[in-house]
């Protein structure tokens, strides 16, 4: 139910690896299509998880709609390379991962703002919530362990 931060693991892995990174990457644009309702569901966890008041709902709401906006750009890009996979030759393809790069770093600057400003009006129990639930992601664990 987390395939973007299943992608952001296997980027990262994949700027460490080279060696393993079409491999990897590929993998990735397998799996990592989300529908709507994927995104849904996970954001509704999300809020769920971090108990998000009414107060703090003009931030939520801004972060949760920047997910939404970053599942679809990333979703077009899937697609786009999904139609032309047959006939990609080497160097396109090695050209797509770099796009996929590209675009999860542009998705990451609108999405760590847009986190700050709900963080900074989150309860410190809250916080510590949230510092948990980024703490156990893939993509943090396999940074710890390089």
């Amino acid at each position: 139910m987390v395939p973007r931060i299943i992608m952001s693991a296997l980027l990262a892995a994949c700027l460490v690896l080279p060696f393993e990174s079409s491999r990897v990457l590929a993998q990735a644009a397998t799996n990592a299509t989300t529908s709507s309702t994927e995104v849904e569901a996970h954001i509704k966890s999300l809020q769920t998880e971090l108990a998000i008041t009414p107060a703090e709902m003009p931030q939520w709401t801004a972060f949760a709609d920047v997910m939404r906006q970053n599942a679809a750009t990333m979703q077009t890009l899937y697609q786009q390379r999904s139609q032309s996979t047959g006939t990609m030759n080497a160097v396109q393809i090695l050209e797509s991962y770099r796009d996929f790069a590209k675009m999860h770093v542009a998705d990451l600057d609108r999405l760590v703002p847009a986190f700050a400003k709900l963080y900074a009006v989150l309860s410190p129990e809250q916080q510590k919530t949230a510092d948990a639930l980024f703490a156990s992601r893939p993509a943090h664990r396999n940074r710890g362990a390089q």
